[in-house]
């Protein structure tokens, strides 16, 4: 999945976001949803990583409470 970093100010841990686009049948109107995400980093620091930057992210074990992705 692709993701755009929003912040890397923890220490291996990055903020991402990913946006998908939606239809409402209904109203015939459509729209996109922002969702973020807390990144494992791997081995790598943080701060290899920058604002803006579009990552490829992938879903793991549990790392911590929030962090259940890992950048691939």
């Amino acid at each position: 999945m692709k993701a755009l970093v929003v912040s890397n100010k923890m220490d291996n841990a990055l903020v991402v976001t990913v946006t998908s686009s939606t239809f409402d049948k209904k109203y015939k109107k459509a729209g996109k949803v922002v969702k973020r995400y807390k990144v494992s980093t791997g081995t790598k620091q943080s701060s290899d990583f920058y604002i803006g930057q579009t990552v490829d992210i992938k879903s793991c074990r549990p790392v911590s409470k929030h962090i259940s992705w890992v950048v691939s």
